[in-house]
């Protein structure tokens, strides 16, 4: 449908006839292009498909025909006559663009602005590059095919909505987000519950967690270099939903929907474990056993319980720390031997040294040196399985690693009682001699202090950073002679 000036003068002049309409108003007057620009698509002077300029697909200049001809309405338009098969299809095909159709819907959905080269960043609205989980291209997960664009922007002319439902359907998400996703605080709307797209309905709730497309939020929660096992909300008093505790909501321009702001603090922990039920969990008769570290603050909360486990802590797997031991928390505080409470398994940041050492106010009468020589252990054991050094952070390390090799409470005979201390005395008397003969401990074998040469077997199961002191073996040294046994 060819337009000529005189044909549109001449409905203008008709138009003068009649009561002007303002609805109609618009499709009588040609706009400017600025105007053309700022409603429907890009046409003014510097733009892609500027009115005048050459066309760069067909031959001649660019003009109202060149998108309308083709219709009896200048709300049809057609791109295709300039964007012919070749080359816009092999253009497409070979970017691997999903959810691409020869078609003007389709060219104008994703290129509303008239913008035509290269594809569409997509890296600020959402992950769909390959090795990502949406990938444009790779396998659906709960639907048959690939994921396309039109997975997601179910209208390809309203690219804006997004419907995560489509694939993600309701039996499937409730099942997996069942006691996890829970109702929004002061009785909102629940995070899931059905289907409905953007810009309201359970798609808006799917991107408030998962607007980076992230689907594994749930084992990798806090986890940081100083915390690489995270914050458990897998299982345990912690298994909430994510707004529970993430409180604080950020809207991303480039995303446009609200999402939780992970990176901001969440809620304290004494916002929820309130008084004076925490205080007594802790020093009451259910937990007993923390009075020399515990205090009701969220400082102190978090030093004992990184990762989010609340406890009751079983200690007597690692070392024996119950009320009735040495150890217990009214004289040693947990902090007191875990220096770095973040990773408080981790052996090279327990410190043993810390009390047990050669100063004035060690715990140790004489310093601990004295407990490892004759008379108090019964013979010299400096050099030959216990050194103490603390020049440098690896030497004391080592040293409290010796500390734990020989004392982490594995000593267990019917007539010895103290697990943490070895009664080489006891031991001549009970077993055989080790403080002077062939077998005595101030001496070597083979480099082995001699201790080690007989008792050549750690723990396995429960404190594998000790000796088996139940495990003995003659072997070493004498061909087939049993171990004698201990009383």
């Amino acid at each position: 449908m060819l337009r000529p000036v005189q044909a549109l003068l001449g409905v203008a002049a008709l138009a003068g006839c009649s009561p002007p309409d303002a609805g109609a108003g618009r499709w009588l007057t040609q706009p400017t292009n600025e105007q053309h620009t700022s409603l429907f698509f890009p046409i003014s002077t510097g733009s892609t498909h500027a009115m005048g300029a050459p066309a760069v697909h067909v031959a001649g200049a660019i003009d109202c025909n060149s998108c309308h001809g083709t219709s009896d309405t200048f709300q049809g338009f057609d791109c295709l006559t300039c964007h012919t098969p070749a080359p816009t299809i092999p253009n497409h095909v070979q970017k691997n663009v999903g959810g691409f159709s020869y078609d003007s819907p389709s060219c104008y959905g994703c290129h509303p602005d008239g913008i035509g080269k290269g594809a569409v960043d997509h890296t600020l609205k959402f992950p769909i590059a390959p090795g990502q989980v949406h990938a444009t291209g790779a396998l659906a997960v709960h639907v048959a095919g690939t994921i396309q664009c039109t997975s997601c922007h179910a209208n390809i002319a309203d690219r804006a909505k997004v419907d995560c439902t489509i694939c993600h359907n309701a039996a499937d998400q409730s099942a997996k987000h069942a006691g996890l996703i829970g109702p929004e605080p002061n009785n909102g709307a629940p995070l899931w519950s059905g289907t409905g797209s953007l810009p309201t309905g359970e798609t808006a709730n799917c991107l408030l967690c998962h607007s980076n497309g992230a689907l594994q939020r749930v084992a990798t929660h806090g986890q940081s270099p100083t915390l690489p096992g995270g914050f458990l909300i897998a299982r345990g008093g912690h298994f909430q939903s994510c707004e529970q505790c993430h409180t604080s909501r950020t809207t991303d321009p480039a995303r446009r929907n609200p999402q939780i702001d992970f990176a901001a603090l969440p809620r304290p922990c004494t916002s929820c474990h309130l008084e004076p039920t925490t205080s007594a969990n802790h020093l009451g008769t259910s937990w007993p056993g923390y009075p020399g570290s515990y205090s009701y603050n969220d400082a102190a909360c978090s030093s004992c319980h990184p990762n989010g486990d609340i406890g009751p802590f079983d200690h007597s797997k690692n070392f024996p720390t119950t009320a009735s031991d040495v150890h217990n928390s009214s004289v040693a505080g947990c902090t007191d031997c875990h220096t770095n409470r973040t990773t408080p398994t981790d052996i090279a940041t327990i410190n043993c040294i810390g009390c047990h050492n050669n100063g004035a106010a060690a715990v140790d009468p004489g310093g601990v040196n004295s407990q490892h020589t004759t008379p108090a252990a019964g013979a010299t054991m400096i050099g030959f399985g216990y050194t103490f050094d603390s020049s440098t952070s690896a030497a004391s390390v080592a040293t409290n690693g010796l500390c734990l090799k020989c004392h982490a409470g594995t000593i267990a005979t019917p007539s010895w009682t103290n697990l943490l201390k070895l009664p080489l005395t006891r031991h001549s008397s009970l077993c055989f001699a080790v403080t002077s003969g062939n077998h005595r401990v101030n001496q070597t074998t083979g480099g082995t202090p001699a201790c080690f040469t007989c008792h050549n077997t750690m723990n396995t199961i429960t404190k594998p950073w000790g000796v088996n002191w139940t495990q003995v073996q003659c072997t070493a040294c004498h061909t087939n002679r049993p171990a004698p046994t201990c009383r």
